[in-house]
C-alpha cells in the first residue's frame, strides 16, 4: 500500500507539472522589427537619417486557435549585450544596459514601438511575456544582432588609413635615417608616444554630447499638475542607468486615476532635433512606468498624449503635455576605451612607417 500511495504521489506531482508548464505556454510570442535588418546609429554626434529607426512588435498568439490572442497584457524587455562586441564602441555607457522595458494592454495581441533607435551595435536580447486575465500566459527570450552602419565602417577605414599613410610617407622619407639611427630614433619615437597618450588621456573627454546649447544642468525631473504627475528614478536621470519613468494621470474635476488610457510617449534630441523613441501603449490602471536607456547628456523633449479608450470609466478629453530639457547625467568614455583607440591609431602609424622604411631599402639598396 505505501508502494502504490507514493506512486500515486508522484504521479500527482508529474501531473500538476506538466499542467504548470502548459499553463505558462499558452501563447506563442513573435518578435520581428520592421526593416528586419537593424542597423544601429552608434555615433551620437552624426544625423540620423529615417533608415535608422525600427519598429518593433510583439505579437501573442493562442496555441489553442493560432489567432491573435485578445486582452492580454504584453511586456517587451530589450537589453544589449556587452559580450558582443569585439572593439570599444562610442557608448561604452550603453554597454549590457537595458534599454527598454514596455508594458501594454493589447486588445489585439500587439505590442508595437513604432520608432525606436537602436543606438549601438551588437546583439540584443528580447524578452517578452503575455498575460491574461483568466491565467493565460506565454514568453519569449530571443536576441537580434545590430550591425555598424556601411559609412561607420567607411569613416573608420578613411581615418585609419589616413593616418597609415601618413607612416607610409615618413618611412619612405626618413627610411634609410632611422635604420642608420635605429635605437635612437626609436627611442625618441617610444618617448613622444608616450607623452602623447598621457596628455590624450588626461584630457576632458565626454563622447556624450552634454549639450552645446543650453546652460542648464542635469536636474530633478518632478512635473506636477492637476491630470499628470510625472517622475523618474533615478530622480536626476543618468546615462549609465535605465531611467524609469513614472506617470499619474488624474481627472481634472475629481483627482482620481484615469483608467484604461492610451499613452503616446515621444522622445527627442532637442538640440539636433531627432526621434530616440516614439510609442504607444495602453494604462488599465492610469500609473503606468516605462524604462528607457538614455544614451545621450544633450536637453532632450518629452511629449506625452493621452486620450480615453473604448473601456475608459471617464470619457475625458484628450490630454497634451510637453516637456523640455530633460537632461541626464554624463560621463567620460573609461579609460580602457580610450587607451584601444589611440593603440589602434599608433599601430596604423607604426605599419605604415614600416612600410614605408622597408620599401625605401628595398629601392634604394
Amino acid at each position: 500500500m505505501k508502494k502504490t500511495g507514493f506512486l500515486l504521489t508522484m504521479l500527482m506531482v508529474l501531473v500538476l507539472q506538466v499542467i504548470a508548464v502548459s499553463a505558462a505556454n499558452d501563447y506563442n510570442l513573435v518578435f520581428k522589427t520592421s526593416p528586419e535588418n537593424v542597423v544601429a546609429h552608434d555615433n551620437p554626434f552624426v544625423e540620423v537619417p529615417d533608415s535608422s529607426y525600427f519598429t518593433l512588435t510583439v505579437e501573442a498568439y493562442d496555441k489553442a486557435t493560432n489567432q491573435l490572442a485578445k486582452d492580454v497584457n504584453i511586456q517587451l524587455t530589450l537589453t544589449h549585450d556587452k559580450d558582443s562586441l569585439l572593439l570599444p564602441s562610442g557608448f561604452p555607457w550603453v554597454e549590457g544596459t537595458t534599454l527598454l522595458v514596455q508594458e501594454s494592454f493589447a486588445a489585439d495581441g500587439r505590442l508595437i514601438v513604432s520608432k525606436f533607435l537602436f543606438p549601438l551595435r551588437g546583439t540584443y536580447k528580447i524578452h517578452a511575456t503575455a498575460i491574461s486575465k483568466d491565467g493565460k500566459s506565454g514568453e519569449l527570450d530571443t536576441s537580434i544582432y545590430a550591425r555598424q552602419p556601411g559609412f561607420q565602417i567607411r569613416n573608420w577605414a578613411l581615418f585609419h588609413g589616413a593616418i597609415l599613410l601618413v607612416g607610409l610617407i615618413v618611412g619612405l622619407v626618413y627610411g634609410k635615417s632611422l635604420r642608420d639611427h635605429g635605437k635612437a630614433n626609436l627611442s625618441t619615437f617610444l618617448t613622444g608616444v608616450f607623452l602623447v597618450s598621457i596628455i590624450v588621456l588626461s584630457l576632458p573627454f565626454v563622447v556624450a554630447h552634454e549639450g552645446e546649447e543650453h546652460e542648464e544642468e542635469p536636474h530633478k525631473i518632478e512635473l506636477v499638475d492637476k491630470q499628470v504627475e510625472l517622475r523618474t528614478n533615478p530622480e536626476i536621470p543618468d546615462i549609465g542607468t535605465p531611467t524609469q519613468f513614472n506617470f499619474i494621470f488624474k481627472d481634472e474635476a475629481t483627482g482620481k486615476l484615469l483608467d484604461n488610457v492610451k499613452v503616446h510617449f515621444k522622445y527627442e534630441n532637442q538640440e539636433e532635433e531627432f526621434m530616440v523613441i516614439d510609442t504607444e501603449f495602453i494604462s488599465e490602471t492610469g500609473n503606468p512606468t516605462l524604462i528607457y536607456g538614455i544614451f545621450d547628456g544633450a536637453p532632450h523633449k518629452l511629449t506625452l498624449d493621452v486620450e480615453p479608450t473604448e473601456k475608459s470609466s471617464v470619457k475625458f478629453e484628450p490630454i497634451h503635455r510637453e516637456y523640455e530639457t530633460i537632461m541626464a547625467e554624463a560621463h567620460d568614455p573609461p579609460r580602457t576605451t580610450q587607451f584601444v583607440a589611440l593603440f589602434i591609431m599608433i599601430v596604423a602609424w607604426l605599419l605604415g612607417l614600416t612600410i614605408g622604411a622597408v620599401l625605401k631599402r628595398t629601392f634604394y639598396s
